[in-house]
């Protein structure tokens, strides 16, 4: 009787693993809802005149920093969009500055993804019942709607008053910001934009653009319940408010620093700004196309830094991945030792050969850490900073937003944090020649990598 009634939850349990199967295969094979016009790009995609000015936040503790000192400085409005952020000694800190910010009647709007956030329960409701917070996660997951699995918000974004914009590959949390690097350490990268004049137009005013159509999307959902302040939301706000008091109180590093924003930004001659539509399924590849239109335009070189590069055959047929052979193509990207994501590595296992074959050189760095930039520079004058990787995922799936920045001066700034990331990588191939591979740190890694690169095959299009 026992082992009858067992068949019952077992076959329930196949059941649903072919319904994942039928779904996943739905989805890889489901065309895209739209073939792009260039046409249908995004209006603040486009060129227009900006007055903004840059600053490359290469080190993680001073793109803390940044993002601790303009939540300081909100007057009226604080707009967060993450995929990942992480309760830890950071991001405390930033969570006791949003209170204060709420405190004072800046309107904080906070979003994040609702599979990847590590917010706990008692502090999701302290900024729920906070009467000038909202709080949205994007994408709940549905178990019988399979659309809702892969449809990620991967953005990261931090805009304050339309003037300050941090944007870029960092997640928030201590492996990304933290000044001691521990062993999981992550090497990235991100961008602060600065509106000197509220009054200039600037592609800040299309960023919170975009934020505000993601969080008005049907995908964006309230987080519930939405409390009033009672005695235990309060005891939480107080925790958080308590701790980045006490950090200022002690003067420690992370805590009041010090940004002339005139003097730490430098002036840049264009910027321009590009998002994924923001649908289920499918997407228009909106930034690979513009990314591609680019690289068209590229007269010498271009650079191309990503944590995970999974060049498949759709988006080979959707456009070329490096359309010009005859202008110099550097990929840097992890390597078995340095990768901490298996499966995203495993698909690039399986499509090295064709990119020795199309890039001049190809890096796989072997420093200490994992890099986790996704950045272009293109002869040396344009530079693309944001959320995007060179995967299938990226390119139709999630959410995902790029700057693009025309500079001189800024794009110097961008090869000499490529330099740093060459200096401690190994160079895998030159001009479609293999070179001597660089050692394997962990045999058993190597050999699951192997055998795992040849088991996701049929799923790369969503690793």
């Amino acid at each position: 009787m026992r082992a009858k009634l067992l068949k019952i939850p077992l076959a329930i349990l196949f059941l649903y693993f072919i319904f994942i199967l039928i779904a996943t295969t739905l989805l890889i094979k489901s065309p895209v809802k739209n073939e792009v016009n260039l046409n249908q790009i995004p209006s603040y995609a486009i060129k227009e005149q900006h007055f903004d000015q840059a600053q490359l936040l290469e080190d993680g503790f001073t793109s803390g920093q940044a993002r601790l000192k303009i939540i300081e400085e909100a007057k009226k409005t604080i707009h967060i969009a993450y995929y990942k952020f992480y309760e830890e000694e950071t991001t405390d800190l930033m969570i006791g500055a949003m209170f204060k910010a709420a405190d004072r009647g800046v309107k904080v709007r906070f979003m994040l993804d609702a599979m990847t956030n590590y917010l706990n329960r008692d502090l999701k409701r302290a900024l729920a019942a906070h009467p000038n917070i909202e709080l949205k996660v994007y994408e709940p997951f549905h178990p019988l709607r399979p659309g809702t699995w892969q449809n990620r918000l991967h953005d990261k974004l931090l805009i304050v008053d339309e003037q300050f914009v941090i944007t870029g590959g960092r997640n928030l949390g201590d492996k990304y910001l933290a000044e001691s690097k521990m062993d999981n350490f992550v090497l990235d990268r991100d961008v602060l934009l600065y509106r000197p004049n509220i009054e200039d137009s600037s592609v800040i005013q299309h960023i919170d653009q975009y934020f505000l159509t993601l969080w008005d999307s049907p995908f964006s959902k309230q987080y519930k319940p939405k409390l009033s302040e009672n005695d235990k939301t309060k005891e939480t706000k107080r925790e958080y408010m308590t701790y980045y008091d006490e950090m200022n109180t002690f003067q420690t590093v992370f805590s009041n620093p010090e940004f002339d924003w005139d003097k730490y930004t430098i002036k840049v001659d264009q910027t321009r700004f590009l998002a994924n539509p923001i649908e289920r399924g499918k997407k228009e590849p909106i930034i690979f196309t513009g990314l591609n239109e680019l690289f068209k335009q590229a007269q010498s070189s271009i650079q191309i830094q990503t944590p995970y590069v999974i060049p498949t055959k759709e988006m080979k047929s959707h456009t070329a991945i490096l359309p010009n052979s005859e202008v110099e193509t550097d990929i840097i990207t992890n390597s078995l030792n340095s990768t901490p994501n298996m499966l995203a590595f495993s698909g690039y296992l399986n499509k090295k050969g064709e990119l020795i074959k199309e890039a001049n050189r190809v890096y796989e760095y072997e420093g200490a850490f994992s890099v986790h930039g996704k950045s272009i520079l293109i002869d040396d004058y344009t530079s693309v900073i944001g959320s995007f990787n060179f995967d299938s995922r990226s390119t139709f799936i999630n959410t995902e937003s790029i700057v693009i920045i025309e500079g001189k001066e800024f794009a110097e700034m961008l090869q000499l944090a490529f330099d740093d990331i060459i200096k401690e990588s190994h160079l895998v191939s030159e001009n479609g020649i293999m070179k001597q591979p660089a050692p394997t740190k962990s045999a058993g890694k190597e050999l699951f990598l192997n055998i795992l690169s040849k088991l996701t095959v049929p799923i790369q299009p969503l690793l």
